[in-house]
């Protein structure tokens, strides 16, 4: 990511989501750790198919 941003590039991930089926186990089901842990990796931007959740988690 330090490399990319050297460059002059913006990082950017998606989707996250928060159903089960689709969030990581390491998270415990807590869909706002992952948005938390990709805002402290650094990255520019996240999307997601939970908005309220980045919401909730920006807002903090």
């Amino acid at each position: 990511m330090a490399d990319a941003h050297r460059a002059g590039l913006k990082i950017n991930v998606w989707t996250l989501r928060s159903d089960p089926a689709f969030l990581p186990a390491a998270y415990f089901g807590d869909a706002g750790a992952e948005w938390r842990r990709f805002s402290a990796l650094g990255v520019d931007g996240m999307f997601g198919d939970f908005p309220d959740v980045g919401v909730s988690v920006r807002m903090r």
